[in-house]
């Protein structure tokens, strides 16, 4: 097998409706160090039943921020902080964080991979 080390990216662009600047920022893939770091935090956020299956979570209010303030960069390169993504409307984190799990194969996508995976098998 023949492997290209990158890192998926993907531009965003957000325009502020009052003003009508356009901020540039990217969504970059994480490290596998940073996406180990991730699900140990989500994991620790579970709530399990007696046999240890996951069942629900303890708190969501950041959920989604969580995930974006590590692969969410502004035009300088630096992590956008998660103070200021929970600021932002919750259908435009929505949206940043369903295209974060897909370019991290987290959740959903992870599913969707795998069996897309088992189908060409």
């Amino acid at each position: 097998m023949k492997f290209t080390i990158k890192t998926s990216t993907v531009p965003i662009e957000l325009e502020n409706a009052e003003t009508g600047k356009v901020e540039n920022y990217t969504l970059r893939e994480m490290t596998a160090a940073e996406r180990g770091r991730f699900i140990d935090g989500q994991r620790a956020n579970m709530i399990t039943n007696s046999e240890g299956k996951a069942i629900g979570v303890r708190k969501i209010e950041a959920i989604h921020a969580d995930l974006l303030c590590v692969c969410l960069l502004d035009a300088d390169g630096k992590k956008v902080p998660k103070e200021v993504i929970q600021d932002w409307p919750a259908g435009l984190v929505d949206s940043l964080y369903a295209e974060a799990q897909k370019i991290n194969n987290l959740g959903k996508a992870a599913e969707d991979n795998a069996v897309a995976d088992a189908k060409n098998v």
